[in-house]
């Protein structure tokens, strides 16, 4: 069963964050999980994981988007955490979907399954894998990429070389969108980014910046 917490929990977390568990994660260290403004998220020590800022961002660049609600989309997310963007497309945009996530850490899956609405995981591929390894060797192609790869506030470097931006264009569709959550002074990022597909869009929300590609 999912848990819920209590009416009286939702209204103090508005005026101080409630921690409901902590766990140790070998791949993100300390993981909490807290009701802040009536909310229940997934952080790390120095940044929020799951259902906080991070879903304010790609909520905001997804709704960018005009969607045809009488296709089936297919959706590659890499950092899937506990589900934050694939709660977007299901429970927030309402569009049909089958995903495919991608996660390092199994604590944050654990954790997700515990807290979060069960259908994020319905029709939804998971490999608890790393990203890279994965898109060296993947085949399939996607409608929509979504990329969303932090360690605590950092970017680990191997996902900002031009090799990772490469396997992510490759797993593209001739009308493919792709979104890459960043930093807004990830200059190596972008400078990557430019050189692989010749130009640099991106979506400013609060201190991040969401690079974005659309075939």
């Amino acid at each position: 069963m999912t848990y819920k917490p209590s009416l009286w929990q939702k209204i103090a977390s508005w005026i101080w964050p409630y921690n409901i568990e902590k766990v140790n994660s070998k791949v993100s260290g300390q993981l909490e999980v807290n009701l802040q403004y009536g909310q229940i998220t997934i952080d790390s020590l120095a940044a929020n994981y799951s259902f906080g800022n991070l879903h304010l961002v790609y909520r905001e660049a997804l709704s960018s988007l005009s969607f045809n609600y009488s296709k089936q989309y297919k959706v590659l997310i890499l950092g899937f955490g506990a589900g934050s963007i694939a709660h977007i497309f299901r429970n927030e945009l309402g569009i049909n979907c089958s995903i495919t996530g991608v996660e390092l850490d199994e604590e944050i899956i654990k954790l997700s399954k515990k807290y979060f609405p069960p259908n994020l995981f319905h029709n939804t591929k998971m490999h608890i894998t790393d990203a890279f390894e994965y898109m060296k060797h993947e085949k399939e192609t996607y409608d929509i990429v979504c990329v969303d790869l932090f360690i605590d506030t950092n970017i680990p470097e191997i996902f900002q070389q031009k090799e990772f931006i490469l396997h992510l264009k490759n797993s593209l569709k001739p009308t493919s969108k792709l979104f890459m959550n960043s930093m807004q002074n990830n200059e190596v990022l972008k400078q990557n980014w430019e050189e692989v597909f010749g130009n640099l869009n991106a979506i400013a929300v609060q201190d991040n910046e969401v690079l974005f590609h659309q075939n």
